[in-house]
């Protein structure tokens, strides 16, 4: 898999570019369907499947008082990408000067001149651009006049209720961890640095990891089941 940071490295021999587009966090099982989506739209005209996501989260660019904690961090991510068979990742930098593009820019600068993207795979409910202007609508009157098309997955469910990367929050938040594992699909993981502690477990006979995080969604306080991965090595917890 190719990783691409910045709009100005957009190399421009990407053969019959199929894209998707969003921040991907937590890369549950309705991006699942997208990132598979995508490879089976640009298998069938001999194109590369395409991702494009952005670092950092754009609440804490905009309002960094609203940004969530992350359920996947931009290298969790990109190795769940990976794994999916997607060929190329475009990671933008999120600034406020790339917050002021308007979707017609993205559009064209992006998607049609950096690109020459041929199919788009979006979400029902996908917005972009400026004051998020840019919708549906516009990317399928846009892929009129510069030759792409555009397919719209609709939401994802799982028990009555539409996936969302904000709903696995609120699960983990209530330390409903088997919940937050049905829609992402596979168990929910920290990435972080063991830290010492006060040796407290350890005393009465169960030792224990400080893991320091930084941005990450913590479940609520309790006590789980856990497998710790260590180099090469798997750890019941």
């Amino acid at each position: 898999m190719k990783i691409i940071r910045g709009v100005s490295a957009i190399p421009q021999d990407i053969i019959r570019p199929v894209v998707t587009i969003g921040n991907f966090d937590g890369v549950h099982i309705g991006h699942q369907e997208l990132l598979n989506r995508v490879i089976k739209r640009s298998n069938e005209i001999n194109g590369t499947s395409v991702v494009i996501t952005f670092d950092p989260h754009p609440l804490k660019v905009l309002r960094p008082e609203k940004a969530p904690r992350l359920l996947t961090s931009l290298q969790e991510r990109l190795t769940i990408f990976q794994s999916f068979g997607i060929k190329v990742v475009i990671c933008i930098d999120f600034t406020k000067k790339f917050a002021e593009q308007t979707p017609e820019e993205f559009i064209k600068e992006i998607l049609v001149e950096k690109l020459s993207t041929k199919g788009i795979v979006i979400g029902y409910n996908y917005t972009f651009g400026k004051d998020k202007k840019g919708n549906i609508e516009l990317l399928k009157e846009k892929g009129k006049e510069f030759g792409y098309d555009v397919e719209v997955l609709e939401p994802v469910e799982t028990n009555n209720q539409k996936i969302s990367s904000s709903g696995i929050r609120e699960h983990l938040s209530k330390g409903a961890v088997d919940k937050a594992k049905e829609i992402l699909g596979r168990y929910y993981s920290i990435e972080g640095i063991v830290t010492p502690g006060h040796h407290r477990g350890m005393g009465l006979g169960y030792p224990t990891a400080n893991i320091y995080t930084i941005d990450e969604a913590i479940p609520k306080e309790g006590i789980y089941a856990v497998k710790v991965e260590h180099g090469n090595e798997t750890i019941d917890g």
